[in-house]
């Protein structure tokens, strides 16, 4: 409703930026809207991180579209991953961890394994006031062809790893590292987090994705936005079509 709305959409959040079971807030800035900016110009900031269990994350949120219907919208077509040329990420942590270098540690891990790709890899470490403990990383690999990133339908993968308190610092870095070398080695052009996030837009404006593996969350995001908008996925291997909505 916010990207086909016609009209400038801000939205406020609180709570958890960087938690279980959800996308982390990086993950959400530098790989989904990527996706989202052929639509409208989308942007966040994140004011104020927000760690398990007292959250109080601050994350505005804006939206200005520049279409006014979906009827009008391009169609989604990540079908090739490309050739990677530059990896990129955020390693964070709540400063109470920054006497013992909990990010820079965490950074420095994820860079040593993915020096083997020969490519720039340029992760930032930063601290900052939260109201629990916590700490996290989310790298993203950012593929094109010879012109480099297509900002239409750009090829950005993701991975993350939260930060536990038996995990070490560098097992982090490491696991975050190693399950973005494995988004890589599967020649997907979609990770399958970013999969999931896409399924209820590519079901209106259409397209083809080439996704890393077929998720039973993946299939259940499917069967739901065809409730609404009827059938119009088809999977073949690990590609997935959609049909465009038409009424």
């Amino acid at each position: 409703p916010a990207l086909f709305g016609g009209k400038p959409f801000e939205l406020k959040v609180t709570g958890g930026t960087d938690v279980s079971w959800s996308i982390p807030v990086d993950y959400f800035n530098f790989v989904l809207i990527p996706q989202l900016k052929k639509y409208a110009d989308v942007s966040l900031e994140v004011l104020k991180r927000g760690y398990y269990p007292k959250g109080g994350g601050e994350v505005p949120f804006q939206v200005k579209p520049k279409i006014s219907s979906y009827k009008d919208a391009a169609r989604i077509t990540l079908s090739d991953q490309g050739t990677l040329f530059k990896i990129a990420g955020v390693s964070h942590s709540s400063s109470d961890l920054d006497p013992t270098d909990v990010a820079l540690r965490t950074a420095e891990a994820a860079r040593m394994v993915l020096s083997s790709f020969h490519v720039p890899v340029d992760v930032q470490a930063s601290y900052s006031k939260t109201d629990s403990t916590g700490s996290g990383m989310t790298l993203w690999a950012i593929c094109g062809g010879p012109d480099g990133l297509d900002f239409i339908n750009p090829v950005i993968l993701g991975a993350s790893v939260l930060g536990e308190r038996q995990l070490k610092a560098e097992k982090v870095g490491e696991e975050a590292a190693l399950k973005l070398k494995g988004v890589l080695a599967s020649g997907a052009a979609v990770d399958g987090f970013l999969a999931d996030q896409l399924i209820p837009l590519l079901g209106l404006v259409g397209g083809t994705v080439k996704v890393e593996s077929i998720s039973k969350h993946l299939q259940s995001n499917i069967y739901v936005t065809e409730q609404f908008l009827g059938k119009c996925f088809s999977i073949k291997e690990n590609v997935i079509t959609a049909t465009p909505f038409t009424q």
